[in-house]
């Protein structure tokens, strides 16, 4: 079954948010791993968030909740976290 317009412009709005939030925590891992013991801290309380897929979960949205899960993925890439410890708790 072939997308409508509007399905086809929601996945590419999905696509490109995501590549989006990618590159974010891409370029702040590599700020991150100039101070590699704060940077290992930080990222194992980060894999201790609720925001984190573990091992085997499915990470998308429910279809009932994905403006909302876009929503708190684009609020999270706008903080500017002012330590490792602010950075480790979104």
């Amino acid at each position: 079954m072939p997308f409508t317009p509007a399905d086809a412009a929601f996945i590419e709005h999905v696509a490109q948010e995501e590549l989006r939030y990618e590159t974010i925590f891409t370029n702040q891992a590599e700020v991150l791993r100039a101070d590699l013991p704060n940077f290992e801290r930080a990222m194992t309380r980060i894999q201790q968030s609720p925001l984190v897929a573990k091992p085997g979960q499915c990470w998308q949205p429910a279809e009932d909740n994905i403006d909302e899960y876009l929503a708190q993925c684009n609020d999270i890439c706008h903080l500017v976290p002012q330590d490792f410890d602010e950075l480790s708790h979104l």
